[in-house]
Parts: C-alpha cells; sequence; structure tokens
C-alpha cells in the first residue's frame, strides 16, 4: 500500500515528460537507480550474512533503510516514471520486495496485486493523454490472455523452488537489465556485439 501513492506521482510525472525527454535518456536514469539500489542491498546482505555467520543465527529481518518511508517513495516514483516511459518498473519493484524479506509466495502474490492497482492507474493516464491506440488495447488484451498461462505455469515453479535459489535468480536478472538500461541508454552496443560474439544474434 506504500508504494501506490509515490507511484502514482510517477506515473503522472512519466505522463508529463514522455515529450520532453527520450526512451535513451529514461533508460539510463533507471538503469543508474537500480544498479545503486541493487549494489545497496546486495552490500546489506552480505553484511548480514557475515553477522549471522559469527553469532551462529540467522536473521531474515529487513534492514531500517528498507522498511523506511523514503526508500518506498524513491522506488515509487522511480518506478512510476520507468514504467510510463521505459516499461521497466518490474525490476524496481523486484528489488524493494526482495529487500522486504518476503516468502516466494508472497513475493508474487504481492508483485501480482501491485501491477493489477498501477496498470489500472496508467491505463486511464494513457487513455487520458490519448498515446494509447485501438491496435494497443487489441494487442494488450491478446497478450493479457496468455499471460493467464503464465501465472499458472509460475505458481508451481515457484512452490518448487528454494528461497536461496529465488533470490539468486531475481538477483542476477536484476544485475543483467540494470546492465542493459545502461548498455541501451548510453548506446554502448556491448550486449548485441556479446550475443553476436556467442552466435545467438
Amino acid at each position: 500500500g506504500s508504494l501506490i501513492p509515490p507511484t502514482g506521482i510517477g506515473l503522472v510525472i512519466g505522463v508529463l515528460l514522455m515529450a520532453q525527454i527520450s526512451t535513451a535518456q529514461a533508460k539510463s536514469i533507471i538503469g543508474v537507480i537500480l544498479g545503486l539500489i541493487l549494489m545497496l542491498n546486495l552490500y546489506q546482505e552480505m553484511a548480514k550474512k557475515k553477522e549471522a555467520a559469527k553469532e551462529k543465527k540467522d536473521d531474515d529481518t529487513p534492514a531500517a533503510w528498507a522498511t523506511s518511508w523514503w526508500f518506498a517513495w524513491i522506488i515509487g516514483i522511480a518506478g512510476g516514471f520507468a514504467t510510463i516511459l521505459t516499461n521497466s518498473m518490474g525490476p524496481l519493484l523486484n528489488v524493494f520486495l526482495l529487500s522486504q524479506k518476503m516468502s516466494n509466495q508472497q513475493f508474487v502474490g504481492t508483485r501480482a496485486t501491485f501491477f493489477s492497482c498501477a496498470n489500472t492507474i496508467k491505463l486511464m493516464l494513457r487513455i487520458y493523454e490519448g498515446s494509447l491506440s485501438l491496435e494497443m488495447l487489441k494487442l494488450g488484451f491478446s497478450l493479457s490472455l496468455i499471460s493467464v498461462v503464465g501465472v499458472f505455469v509460475s505458481k508451481l515453479i515457484v512452490k518448487r523452488m528454494s528461497k536461496t535459489v529465488f533470490m539468486r535468480l531475481e538477483y542476477t536478472l536484476m544485475c543483467y537489465t540494470s546492465l542493459k538500461l545502461l548498455d541501451s541508454g548510453f548506446s554502448t552496443g556491448i550486449f548485441d556485439r556479446l550475443w553476436t560474439a556467442v552466435g545467438w544474434v
């Protein structure tokens, strides 16, 4: 609930800046923010593991900054801005939810509920702003039908996955996303050359 108000503000900012900021600039900004938050989160994880090893106990409580109002507002505003301009709020939300030390099921359920609310607001803003065509709505509807299958499949996978594996997978994907956003934003072409070198492109 604490993420909804700042995300709404971020969505409005994104709509207002659509004509003033390029997609590349937006990707650079979000890539930097995501990278910094990831480094902070990973540092905190390593520090807590060292402390837990010394005291021989497993402390799975979130850090004080992770539950603070300012952290939620940074994620919310940046995420709302990101989802309008680059459709990339997912990684920011993921790192926020991971910092809350949720279980796999809580993580997936909270993420789905949040995006249901955020995307409803986003849809209304895009319709009001006039940047959503009938063709885009039709495409979105057809993709939503496919996504239902993905939801049920992912639930089966998540139930069978340990929290450690789940977190490592999420951190790996978010690190990749941050680097990919920076690569696209600054037009370095590193990833394109990498995929070409390994024969994936």
